[in-house]
């Protein structure tokens, strides 16, 4: 059992750090941090250091933070737990239970996940009880590259997710290199394709849906039609800024080496969060890339160290911007977070 868990949070760390298919080293951003964004004076507090990997930090109604956690490089059990961190910052267990990925509130309170290893979405209740609302084909855990069979939903490569207001999920496939929806009666279809799906956000209106490409450094921005379905708008948004690469990276998994052929420039885009003012936050090889409700490039925030993998507002004010990804840190805020 634990070379099975040891696999599915390599595997997580795998895909989540060559999202961009490389690790990267740093040059200078293009535009400064806009002014209003950061509060004056703030640096990057990491809140927690030790942990293997983790993901998707969220904020409830009351602005507690969830974010899910692979594992400590302390422990000798490496499993997948979603931590809940209180006003105070101390953290409590909400569910001990398999590597999850992709944390996003919906409606009444649910907390919707990604658990990639039983390959299903699934969403809790405040008790920590969940159900299954996709359900896919489980990988065998020596086959990391195959893709989902034919008629299959991919839900054992859902990288992240985003929920309407009626229930409704869409959830990026990676590995199919789709956008999957999942309709609030079960149905599922995909609803775009053709690029390596990775990070995906509602817009503060929840008129649009926007995607990161783990290949190009493009947001992929979309028309969100009541039944789910998607119109592209080519273009929409300004390209993100590239970092300069380094062909191999290594994870902290077992000392292992992931190749990813030869060095170029991409971004590192992950997932997103946006704030009360519509702006776009985007984490990166460079920083965190901000951009408007209207797709312009407004400027990056230095990062907080390690690799970043998520981002997300929270705290009573929604003013704490969280990173997670290597590490765990938060970020003082002008701006505020969106409510879910």
């Amino acid at each position: 059992m634990r070379n099975v868990r040891f696999f599915a949070i390599a595997l997580l760390l795998s895909a989540s750090l060559s999202s961009c298919d490389h690790a990267a080293e740093r040059v200078t951003p293009q535009n400064a941090t806009p002014d209003g964004i950061v509060a004056k004076g703030a640096a990057w507090e990491v809140v927690n250091s030790a942990q293997l990997y983790s993901d998707s930090p969220v904020a409830d109604a009351n602005g507690n933070i969830y974010y899910a956690e692979g594992g400590k490089y302390t422990s000798d059990e490496i499993g997948g737990r979603i931590i809940k961190l209180d006003a105070g910052q101390r953290p409590k267990v909400f569910v001990d239970a398999a590597v999850t990925q992709g944390l996003v509130f919906g409606p009444e309170g649910y907390l919707y996940a990604c658990r990639p290893g039983e390959a299903q979405i699934v969403r809790y209740s405040q008790d920590g009880a969940y159900e299954v609302i996709a359900q896919g084909e489980v990988a065998s855990p020596t086959d990391t590259s195959a893709l989902p069979k034919q008629g299959g939903t991919g839900a054992q490569y859902c990288n992240d997710l985003a929920v309407g207001a009626n229930g409704g999920v869409w959830f990026t496939d990676r590995n199919g290199q789709r956008v999957i929806y999942v309709s609030p009666d079960g149905n599922q279809r995909t609803v775009a394709s053709g690029f390596r799906s990775n990070g995906i956000l509602l817009s503060l209106d929840k008129k649009m849906l926007v995607v990161t490409d783990s290949r190009e450094p493009i947001l992929h921005a979309f028309r969100v039609s009541e039944d789910g379905s998607l119109d592209e708008m080519p273009d929409f948004f300004d390209p993100l800024e590239l970092a300069e690469t380094n062909p191999q990276v290594p994870l902290a998994a077992g000392g292992a080496e992931w190749s990813g052929g030869g060095s170029e420039r991409s971004t590192g885009a992950n997932g997103m969060t946006v704030d009360s003012e519509g702006r776009f936050y985007v984490p990166t090889f460079l920083g965190v890339q901000i951009l408007d409700k209207d797709g312009r490039h407004l400027g990056t925030i230095p990062g907080a160290g390690g690799y970043m993998s998520n981002l997300g507002f929270g705290g009573e004010d929604r003013q704490w911007l969280y990173s997670t990804g290597t590490q765990l840190s938060r970020l003082r805020m002008e701006a505020q977070g969106a409510a879910p």
